[in-house]
């Protein structure tokens, strides 16, 4: 918690504000189901469910809920390097 709200990935945690959406063509993007949305004034949450089972939330601009009803295929992506791992052996 004290990296405030992350999404918990197996390889480590992701802010919301580091995943793009992107368009559904994009090379190399993961496809993700839209399940529900919030809005927060100029900016708004997302969250999207993997083909694999993962549920995330991706922060967005205020009028992504409109683009991106509750049911639509979206599509994410993320620098590797916005994942952040703890323990192990570094």
């Amino acid at each position: 918690g004290f990296v405030g709200r992350a999404n918990r990935l197996p390889a480590g945690i992701l802010r919301p504000e580091a995943i793009s959406l992107v368009a559904v063509a994009t090379p190399g993007a993961m496809p993700a189901v839209v399940e529900s949305t919030a809005f927060h004034g100029a900016t708004s949450e997302l969250a999207v469910r993997t083909p694999d089972g993962l549920l995330l939330v991706v922060a967005a601009d205020g009028h992504a809920p409109l683009r991106h009803p509750i049911g639509s295929t979206v599509a994410i992506t993320w620098p590797p390097e916005a994942v952040v791992t703890f323990g192990g052996n570094t």
